[in-house]
């Protein structure tokens, strides 16, 4: 059994033997327990230390937008690419895509560039209409803005409605327009939001644009899990469709600490349905390579609880369109804030100021209760047998 230092002592080896280590350019044993993070490629119970003990995930992708020279926007439509500058105030568009990529390429340093990401992240295909660039274009264009010493960021663009009224609303008068009127002013609400906001988590640019296992393994995973939550929620949570499954979720619940409040009978099942499926009254424990998927792996690629992916499976409609907006109402009535206008969940642009910061901490929250919930049902699902959802995806359709 290997035994973990505590938090601090990880913390001193690393600070010291990085010093040695860097100056021969030789990874340290800690920064390569990172790097195994980085590629996903912990299970559970190593990436709980892992985060944990040293304190913070180091794949996080949140940017401070005040350690940047320039932000820019950049938007497309009518096979036009617009630009904004936002602390320097320049506009360029429409640009042809081509003459777009030169000037993204050849940014100064200190740049911060955002893109929604059906543009920017999307290679194109023949029947494209919002994808102006093919993949190779696309990954030299990330090899490109980070040679130049710029960060390029994708933006959700299932929120780009969001930015741009949120921005409308706070920005200087005529800034922005708070209807969609052209895409350059969508280019300037996409800056501003990031600039003075920075409300949604953004994302790194992919690598490569292959299927990696990891993403058919999530695609699988909620394919049978929709099957199972579909019925569960046809047969109204009664528990005579898939009664194990169902009562593995109450039990996960009854043993959640009480500060768990996101976490009810319904996120349960979800969770547990990404977890294990039923099958010939027995539960099987989905495998990823022989091992249980840390929960960071699990978050962003089979729960995909990430503001990219509003369409990925009962399971997230579960968490975050039909609990989280009644959780927020509870979480914000609870600390005197309001975020209804009578039974009317107001829009967020419309939020009161004190009601963003509570919003950020509800979704703090849910993310804390999510992650015990999915670590405690990891633990209590130990005796299942397992199987691997890439080899034998045959032999666990429900």
């Amino acid at each position: 059994m290997c035994i973990f230092p505590p938090s601090h002592v990880l913390m001193r080896f690393w600070s010291v033997a990085s010093q040695k280590h860097f100056l021969i350019g030789i990874p340290t044993p800690v920064q390569k327990l990172f790097a195994e993070l980085e590629r996903d490629s912990l299970d559970c119970a190593a990436e709980r230390i892992a985060v944990d003990l040293a304190g913070y995930d180091p794949r996080k992708t949140w940017c401070d937008p005040s350690l940047f020279a320039e932000i820019v926007g950049v938007d497309f439509g009518g096979g036009s690419m617009y630009l904004h500058f936002l602390n320097t105030g320049v506009d360029k568009g429409p640009l042809d895509p081509i003459d777009g990529l030169s000037i993204l390429s050849t940014l100064p340093s200190g740049t911060l560039v955002v893109a929604e990401a059906a543009h920017i992240a999307t290679p194109q295909t023949e029947r494209s209409l919002s994808q102006p660039f093919t993949g190779e274009q696309l990954i030299s264009l990330y090899s490109a803005i980070e040679d130049s010493g710029s960060v390029l960021r994708v933006f959700p663009h299932q929120h780009s409605r969001k930015a741009r009224e949120w921005a409308a609303v706070n920005a200087p008068s005529g800034f922005v327009e708070r209807d969609k009127s052209n895409d350059a002013n969508d280019a300037k609400a996409l800056a501003y939001y990031v600039a003075k906001c920075n409300g949604i988590s953004l994302r790194k640019p992919s690598d490569s644009f292959d299927v990696a296992d990891s993403r058919r393994y999530g695609s699988l995973v909620r394919r049978i899990s929709n099957v199972a939550l579909a019925a569960i929620k046809v047969d109204r949570h009664t528990g005579t469709k898939f009664p194990l499954l169902s009562q593995f979720g109450t039990r996960l619940v009854n043993s959640l600490d009480r500060s768990c409040g996101f976490v009810s009978d319904k996120v349960a099942v979800s969770i547990v349905a990404l977890v294990a499926c039923e099958r010939d009254a027995q539960l099987f424990r989905f495998l990823y390579k022989g091992r249980v998927p840390g929960f960071h792996f699990w978050k962003d690629n089979v729960m995909k609880f990430t503001a990219f992916h509003h369409k990925a499976g009962i399971a997230r409609a579960n968490l975050c369109r039909d609990r989280f907006r009644p959780y927020l109402a509870e979480f914000a009535a609870a600390r005197d804030v309001r975020v209804k206008d009578g039974a009317r969940y107001m829009r967020h642009a419309d939020l009161p100021v004190n009601a963003h910061n509570i919003r950020q901490q509800a979704w703090a929250q849910v993310r804390r209760d999510v992650r015990a919930a999915y670590r405690l049902s990891v633990e209590m699902s130990a005796d299942f047998p397992g199987i691997e959802v890439l080899s034998d995806i045959e032999e666990i359709n429900p």
